[in-house]
């Protein structure tokens, strides 16, 4: 029973979050929440490690400044004792050019007494970067990648 109810809490979370509704996602966590989620906190602000639940209200209001429309869906939830993993498909669309940015996240969480207690979160921020931006960096970035480009100095260069 527990196990159920705590993937239950975990979709309500997601369901509240990328609905936009602060109280009801901040009600699905413990007061001393520890999140993380791995993305570069320059470019995602709302990212990043964060501590309590009153950042949620903080995150959702900047993507809600960034984004006109956020959708979600849950492909995979595993869920054991404590412990509940999903994959989450997201998409948003930014205001300043309605572009649509796509990304999987993996989130892991651990909850304690029905709320979530610990958040981890993984995605590709690269492609994420890409998608904001409206074009591929990796040329830009990654000289190394052409394979017939000079090494840079102190730098190694893969050997076939």
């Amino acid at each position: 029973m527990e196990v159920d109810d705590n993937r239950q809490c975990v979709l309500a979370f997601l369901q509240a979050y990328f609905g936009g509704e602060a109280a009801a996602a901040e009600a699905c966590c413990d007061e001393e929440l520890d999140s993380i989620v791995y993305a570069p906190i320059d470019l995602f602000p709302h990212f990043g490690q964060k501590h309590g639940r009153g950042w949620l209200s903080q995150a959702i209001a900047i993507e809600h400044q960034l984004y006109s429309k956020r959708k979600f869906e849950v492909t995979f939830v595993a869920a054991e004792g404590n412990r509940v993993a999903t994959m989450t498909r997201c998409a948003q669309t930014k205001r300043s050019d309605a572009r649509v940015v796509q990304y999987v996240a993996a989130q892991f969480f651990t909850l304690k007494d029905r709320r979530i207690l610990e958040h981890r979160a993984f995605l590709d921020s690269f492609d994420l970067v890409q998608q904001l931006v409206g074009r591929d960096l990796t040329d830009e970035l990654f000289p190394l990648l052409d394979s017939t480009a000079p090494a840079p100095a102190g730098r190694c260069r893969w050997v076939e």
